[in-house]
């Protein structure tokens, strides 16, 4: 009974212990009403196999020359136990996104839309709208971030081991043995010695070192989502391949859905699954890793390819974007791409194209993309 009455959210302290022993062969038909009652309380439904949905998401702000609108109405599918790549140059959102994921963009921002996410202990929650009790219970526990910057994410005058019993225990966990013991074997699955680790200061550390620590203490409360925000952009590229191999090789041994957010395309293509490419606030295509090698179609991503030096090769074939990156105030009126692409024009410039599936593992924004395969806008630029 007090199972039935926590469900339906009645203070169980109404019913006595006498009840409880009479109403004991009810336990288990209680357990899975409970469940159902869960279930049903939760108003939203997820597609199968996604974890998590960004419906018209979009984070304001209000600054003294008008709204900036740092992410833009974007809609997005994460799938469970996949990787999902976010690349972009710096200032077209993607940092934004990320905290909006987890209502925790910087004040005085604004999160705009739905944020779906498939919870073990709700069901499926709108992440903008649930209390702050369910949200500080999902975060972490469910679905954990790896910040940019490690050296910022640490306290300077506590050593390691106090990161994760302190981690531990903000969610109930008070047993310091078992999270130490815990946080020795995350340490060791990160290349690390944790009896020298756990017992360093931060500042102690070199930055891959913070880095995999950081991945670590993510990792503590087991958590099925996993964002990773910027996690290589302080490293040298020794320490950069390292952290990809790790993740990949965490990804392996659990299964755990990742969000790799990123500037650096060359860098994640060999970990990823899906790939969404972000400019000007908004998502302009977004595909699975193979349509990305066989046939990008926006102008945009063409030209992120076409920008990455070659380790062997011609390195006069590899020309920068011209142009800058759209004002967040006052954006172009049409596509945002309009001013810096090779091909706009008509209507480009004058309506911002949705993003519309062309196959089952590929959408686009471009009025041009028809006739992207094959083409390289930039050949003659």
């Amino acid at each position: 009974m007090i199972l039935l009455f926590n469900a339906l959210d009645i203070p169980s302290f109404i019913i006595s212990y006498r009840e409880l022993i009479i109403y004991e062969p009810l336990v288990l038909m209680v357990t899975l009403l409970q469940k159902q009652l869960t279930m049903a309380k939760s108003q939203y439904i997820l597609p199968p196999g996604v974890v998590l949905r960004l419906e018209n998401v979009s984070v304001v702000y209000k600054m003294p020359r008008g709204i900036a609108r740092v992410v833009d109405n974007i809609t997005i599918d994460i799938y469970e136990g996949k990787i999902t790549g976010i690349v972009g140059e710096s200032g077209s959102g993607k940092s934004m996104l990320a905290g909006a994921m987890l209502r925790a963009v910087p004040r005085p921002g604004k999160i705009l839309g739905r944020v779906l996410f498939g919870s073990k202990s709700y069901g499926v929650v709108d992440m903008l709208s649930i209390d702050k009790e369910r949200l500080r219970r999902i975060r972490w526990k469910e679905i954990a971030m790896v910040f940019q910057g490690a050296q910022n994410s640490f306290n300077p005058v506590i050593k390691i081991k106090d990161h994760f019993i302190d981690t531990a225990k903000a969610h109930g966990w008070n047993d310091e043995e078992a999270v130490l013991d815990k946080a020795s074997k995350l340490l060791e699955m990160v290349k690390l010695e944790p009896d020298r680790v756990l017992e360093a200061y931060p500042h102690q550390l070199s930055g891959g070192m913070k880095q995999r620590v950081l991945i670590a203490l993510s990792l503590l409360l087991d958590p099925y989502v996993l964002i990773l925000d910027e996690p290589t952009s302080a490293l040298d590229t020794i320490s950069q391949k390292v952290i990809v191999d790790l993740l990949r090789d965490i990804h392996e041994r659990t299964g755990i859905t990742m969000i790799f957010i990123t500037h650096d395309l060359p860098l994640i293509s060999s970990l990823v699954d899906y790939v969404a490419i972000m400019y000007g606030f908004k998502i302009i295509e977004y595909m699975s890793i193979e349509e990305l090698i066989k046939r990008p179609l926006h102008p945009y991503t063409k030209g992120l390819i076409r920008s990455i030096p070659p380790v062997h090769g011609d390195l006069s074939q590899v020309r920068p974007i011209p142009g800058v990156h759209p004002d967040p105030i006052e954006p172009p009126p049409g596509c945002r791409f309009s001013p810096r692409c090779p091909v706009a024009e008509g209507k480009c410039f004058e309506k911002h194209p949705e993003l519309i599936r062309i196959s089952e593992d590929h959408f686009v924004a471009c009025h041009k993309w028809s006739m992207m395969e094959g083409f390289d806008p930039w050949e003659k630029s």
